[in-house]
C-alpha cells in the first residue's frame, strides 16, 4: 500500500442494522423481571400492562430445601430434584447473574419472563367465563402480539377475533409445569452439597437467582 493510499484509507463504518439490533438487546437486558411480591398475587394482575412487561412473583417457600437428585445442567444452568416442606419442585439455578455482553440472550432474564407470561396466561384462562378468541394463523409480530393481548383485561373485554373465521376458542389449558415462582440460594450452599449432587464443571461463585 503506497502512502497515499494509506492517507485516504478509512475504517469500515459501522453496520447500521448490526449497531440497531446490538443497542436493542442491551436495552431488553436492562428490563427489569423479577418481583418482589409472591407469585399467587403477581399471576393475578392481568392487565395489558403486565403482558407487556412481565416480571416473575417470589416462591412462597414452606422449609428449607433438601436436595434429592440432580437432574440435569447446561450452557444456561442446572437443575435440582428438592423437597421443601413435603412438596416436590424442580429448582434451577442460573449460572449468570448479570447480563452477558453482546447480543447473547441473558437466560435467567429470559426463563422469568416466558414464565411469567405463561402464568398469567393460565390465570386468565382459568377464570374467564368464555373462551378466549385467538387469530388461527398467526404470520407476523404483531399477530402474535394480538393473541397475546387476548389473555389480558382488555382483549377479554374486546374479543377482537371473535367474528374471524375459523377463530379458535381457547378454553382449555395444555399440560405445562407450572412455575412457582423465583428465590435466591448462595454459592456457599450450593458448595456444601455433596459431589454427588453437584455437575463436574459447577460454578456456585456468589448468590444465584432461580425460578423454582
Amino acid at each position: 500500500m503506497s502512502l497515499s493510499e494509506r492517507v485516504r484509507w478509512q475504517p469500515p463504518k459501522p453496520d447500521p442494522i448490526l449497531s440497531d439490533f446490538e443497542r436493542r438487546c442491551r436495552a431488553a437486558k436492562e428490563q427489569p423481571f423479577l418481583d418482589e411480591k409472591l407469585i399467587d398475587d403477581t399471576t393475578t394482575a392481568c392487565a395489558w400492562a403486565n403482558f407487556r412487561r412481565p416480571r416473575l412473583g417470589r416462591f412462597k417457600q414452606q422449609g428449607a430445601f433438601t436436595f434429592t437428585n440432580l437432574l440435569g445442567y447446561g450452557q444456561d444452568g442446572i437443575v435440582w430434584k428438592v423437597d421443601a416442606g413435603g412438596q416436590v419442585y424442580a429448582l434451577k439455578v442460573f449460572w449468570d447473574n448479570h447480563p452477558p455482553e453482546g447480543t447473547r440472550y441473558w437466560a435467567i432474564q429470559r426463563e422469568c419472563q416466558n414464565a411469567s407470561l405463561l402464568e398469567t396466561m393460565r390465570h386468565a384462562t382459568e377464570r374467564s367465563g368464555n373462551p378466549i378468541w385467538l387469530n388461527p394463523k398467526p404470520k407476523t409480530w404483531r399477530d402474535a402480539a394480538l393473541n397475546l393481548h387476548a389473555f389480558s383485561n382488555e382483549g377479554l373485554d374486546r374479543k377482537l377475533f371473535r367474528e374471524t373465521p375459523g377463530a379458535v376458542k381457547y378454553s382449555a389449558l395444555p399440560h405445562l409445569r407450572k412455575c412457582y415462582g423465583w428465590t435466591m440460594m448462595s454459592g456457599k450452599e450450593l458448595c456444601a452439597l455433596p459431589s454427588i449432587l453437584r455437575p463436574r464443571e459447577m460454578r456456585p461463585d456468589g448468590d444465584r437467582s432461580i425460578p423454582g
